[in-house]
């Protein structure tokens, strides 16, 4: 993960574990913290006050990369928190990071993840330049 100074706050989303996100041993699966960080993003996007300048029918984002780093399993029932960060956007790109703890123990980090998300446009599948809104809601955006 970059410098702190190199990221912004975005966003922060508690979602309830549900008994089918459970591995064998109890623990919160490990592909679904991808999911969750999949749901933190979808969030922050609808709770912006007119998400469609970012994300239309003919253009928006796709996942290039992602990479979970697990660091102590979530048990059922939890609320799990996801704090979400991000770097400066590039020209087709932006990376999020996330930290995920649970309400019942915030300060207990139990996992970080990130997302390298580029900027589409859906019919020929070829990168585009991210919305100028993204570069304003960074410049807006608390340092983390």
């Amino acid at each position: 993960m970059p410098a702190s100074d190199a990221l912004r706050y975005v966003f922060t989303t508690r979602l309830a574990m549900r008994w089918g996100d459970m591995d064998a041993l109890g623990h919160l699966n490990n592909a679904v913290y991808l999911t969750y960080f999949e749901q933190a993003r979808t969030d922050w996007l609808l709770a912006l006050p007119d998400p469609h300048e970012l994300w239309t029918p003919e253009q928006g984002p796709v996942v290039a990369h992602a990479a979970v780093t697990y660091k102590r399993p979530i048990v059922h029932p939890a609320t799990v928190v996801v704090r979400m960060l991000c770097e400066a956007p590039r020209r087709s790109s932006v990376v999020f990071h996330y930290e995920v703890t649970t309400e019942a123990a915030p300060d207990v980090l139990c996992a970080t993840g990130e997302t390298t998300i580029v900027w589409v446009r859906y019919a020929t599948g070829r990168p585009i330049s991210l919305p100028a809104r993204f570069h304003e809601l960074w410049d807006a955006a608390p340092a983390a």
